[in-house]
């Protein structure tokens, strides 16, 4: 196991694919700016605020992965709020807790009656306090 976000395992096996490439971590702080007559602003540090988590994942249908079920959990749980566990490894990502608020999906390799063989999923997780 690579990691997991909620029901989700990152994971490569012999019978399964589930990989994310491009991972990226950010934090961030909030500053409130106070301007002073005949000298340079003064910041305040207001506190930290939610990471943000970006990746990429690349769903193929012979790699033992169903590329439409999974964009259509991923779909749903940005849809629905839904508050999950991110972790890679043993460890936790921040506090652990994200939501999804942006997904893109292109749509790479479309069969014969719509089937979806091959998809590239942009996802965007923030830190669900």
């Amino acid at each position: 196991m690579i990691g997991y976000f909620g029901d989700i395992v990152f994971q490569t096996s012999d019978k399964k694919i589930l990989t994310f490439t491009d991972f990226k971590r950010t934090a961030s702080a909030s500053f409130s700016e106070h301007d002073r007559i005949g000298k340079k602003s003064r910041l305040e540090f207001n506190g930290p605020e939610n990471q943000e988590v970006t990746f990429k994942m690349k769903i193929l249908a012979g790699h033992g992965v169903k590329p439409w079920n999974m964009l259509h959990k991923l779909i749903v749980a940005c849809e629905k709020g839904e508050v999950r566990t991110l972790v890679i490894g043993t460890h936790k990502v921040g506090s652990g807790n994200y939501v999804i608020t942006k997904l893109g999906a292109q749509y790479e390799h479309v069969w014969n009656a719509g089937e979806l063989v091959g998809v590239s999923i942009d996802v965007t997780l923030k830190e669900y306090k």
